[in-house]
């Protein structure tokens, strides 16, 4: 038997009419008009082969040019029974962990007939280096991955082009081939996750494969605080950035403050803007407050004066930030 890869459809169809009118449709699921289907190394790899049938006892083999022996594959097999008396039978072999040693061309035969699909699988791995920003100098992320096929590679963040974020454009360096982005003058603001997106691209079809790679910063106040006083409430407003999002708490003076009835506040690990709320205003209400953000890499304070009705209350006042004193390193994942 001539064996021939299919590449130019994303679903892989064979309509068989034999002399005992058994009707057969033979397709990996899915499958890709790329030709070849992608898994990350390590992640789990699975790969399904469906057959449409009228013939209950059709049965399929999923295999490579080489056989499947020391690929440590498991393999399930399902019917269901379809109008029409048609039977659609699926066969799947599944292992947790791929290696680039399985990217191989898949067949699938439904064994009577020998009817014969073929799909490309393709392990790929990517190098990938974060990293922790300090503030002032130049610090660079990384995405290099190990494909067989030609690709390009684009940065975003929050799915925003680099070059298109504002305060950003004019510090950015990239490397000849994407791999690499530097930021000049780093701030805490530069922190966060940034996607590296991998094209590659066949004829007309194209297919994009994402990576994540973290930039770590300290917390810091972003611009917006508020402080709004009446006689009988109060709220105060702390927006607040950072990587990883920091844990946001509320002081009343040296007193850490808790909910209860007339308190309110946000304390949720990758809330923005802080918020608390205070009803039913007394006397001991009045003061000084501070909004903290805390995370491994440092903490940022907001301090609020607040005083009665016919004062002025103004967010700002004692704006201080703590840096924690830590080693720079960089994250590397794989």
């Amino acid at each position: 038997m001539e064996y021939r890869r299919t590449i130019a459809f994303s679903l892989v169809w064979c309509f068989v009419m034999s002399q005992d009118q058994v009707f057969a449709e033979l397709r990996f699921d899915p499958g890709e008009p790329f030709g070849t289907l992608f898994v990350k190394e390590t992640m789990p790899i699975s790969i399904t082969c469906s057959l449409i049938t009228n013939n209950s006892e059709a049965s399929l083999i999923i295999t490579t040019y080489v056989g499947l022996k020391d690929k440590d594959f498991k393999s399930e097999v399902t019917k269901e029974t379809l109008p029409k008396d048609l039977f659609r039978i699926n066969m799947t072999i599944s292992k947790p962990s791929a290696s680039q040693g399985d990217s191989a061309d898949y067949l699938c035969s439904e064994e009577k007939y020998h009817y014969t699909v073929v799909q490309n699988y393709e392990v790929y791995a990517v190098f990938t280096q974060g990293a922790n920003v300090t503030e002032g100098h130049e610090t660079s992320i990384r995405c290099d991955p190990t494909l067989n096929h030609d690709f390009t590679l684009a940065w975003y963040k929050d799915n925003v082009p680099l070059q298109s974020i504002p305060g950003l454009q004019d510090r950015l360096i990239l490397s000849k081939d994407n791999k690499t982005v530097s930021f000049k003058d780093a701030r805490p603001s530069d922190g966060g996750v940034y996607t590296c997106r991998i094209m590659l691209q066949h004829n007309t079809s194209k297919q994009v494969l994402e990576e994540k790679i973290f930039l770590h910063a300290k917390p810091f106040i972003l611009p917006g605080a508020l402080t709004n006083v009446t006689s009988t409430s109060l709220i105060l407003t702390c927006p607040v950035g950072g990587y990883p999002s920091p844990e946001i708490f509320w002081q009343r003076g040296k007193d850490i403050l808790t909910a209860n009835g007339n308190v309110q506040m946000t304390t949720v690990v990758g809330t923005r803007h802080a918020q608390l709320v205070i009803t039913n205003l007394t006397d001991y209400d009045y003061g000084t407050y501070s909004c903290i953000a805390d995370n491994w890499l440092g903490k940022a304070e907001l301090t609020y004066q607040v005083h009665s009705a016919g004062h002025r209350s103004e967010a700002g006042l004692g704006y201080l930030i703590w840096l924690c004193v830590f080693r720079m390193f960089f994250m590397v994942k794989t």
